[in-house]
């Protein structure tokens, strides 16, 4: 299957989805993907990916790892509450527009660059 394709696959179905779930030891695609869609996420994760969506962008709640009861009561939660997914989604997409755009973050490398070579 084309790359292009599995893309638009895996686009269709975020865009439908209420929530991204995610277990990771750091923040990867899968996050960002989902945060820059405007999607909550539900991270099931300890450390530096937990702190990134919890504290610092504000784009998702945290599940105890391992813990299936937990994770299910926080996708609850959000389908409960449409506002509080809502608000996940919207912070969640401004953080990685600000702080992960690989546009923005060419152009501040490039800038290094010509810096360090002066």
């Amino acid at each position: 299957m084309p790359v292009k394709l599995i893309t638009k696959t895996i686009e269709r179905i975020i865009k439908k989805s209420v929530t991204m779930i995610g277990k990771l030891a750091t923040t990867g695609n899968k996050m960002d993907i989902g945060m820059i869609m405007g999607k909550p996420i539900i991270i099931s994760a300890r450390g530096e990916s937990r702190k990134i969506v919890c504290d610092d962008a504000k784009a998702g709640i945290a599940s105890d790892p391992e813990n299936i009861d937990d994770l299910s009561e926080q996708i609850i939660k959000l389908h409960s509450d449409p506002g509080l997914a809502k608000d996940l989604g919207t912070n969640g997409r401004k953080f990685v527009e600000q702080f992960f755009n690989r546009d923005k973050l060419a152009d501040e490398y490039l800038n290094l660059i010509i810096k360090a070579s002066q």
